[in-house]
């Protein structure tokens, strides 16, 4: 028996081989969109986040969890965007020691939907309506939306949904 699956048959081993595989491939994708993008160092990923160098560090060291918000405000000033898949648990071991493919159960940008969204006027003027895909489970498309306008954000008055 392998050290791996040996930790894995203990109480909560699975679980924390799951965490960190997760932390690991996310560290990756910031590693890597850092090393890809235009921005030279953390410090200057930390101006364009308007926050302290340290806190660039320590999210990319791998310290703390890291929120969900947080990681597409990284990702989105490196100039990417992240995709996820779903897979069953232990499937990513399995595949590697199998030296296979992944066989996914899901993927939201399967999914897509098409939107289109139009704001309510305020006291500064109307905003123009936008198209967007977004990804939405298959229950239904259930969804928050905002808009960003110059003075904050503009409530919206509809949202159309439609397949993509």
């Amino acid at each position: 028996m392998s050290l791996y699956e040996s930790f894995a048959a203990r109480p909560g081993g699975g679980r924390a081989l799951a965490k960190a595989r997760l932390q690991r491939a996310v560290l990756r994708i910031l590693d890597r969109a850092l090393m890809l993008s235009a921005v030279e160092s953390q410090s200057a990923l930390a101006n364009r986040l308007h926050i302290r160098k340290s806190a660039v560090s320590q999210v990319l060291r791998g310290d703390g969890n890291v929120r969900i918000s947080t990681l597409a405000d990284y990702l989105y000033e490196l100039g990417f965007e992240a995709n996820l898949e779903l897979v069953n648990a232990g499937e990513l071991r399995r595949a590697a020691v199998e030296g296979r493919q992944v066989s996914s159960v899901f993927q939201p940008s399967q999914d897509a939907i098409t939107a289109t969204v139009t704001p309510v006027p305020t006291g500064s003027g109307v905003a123009a309506a936008s198209q967007f895909a977004y990804p939405v489970e298959p229950h239904g498309p259930r969804a928050t939306v905002s808009w960003s306008g110059g003075n904050g954000f503009l409530p919206v008055s509809a949202v159309t949904v439609g397949a993509a």
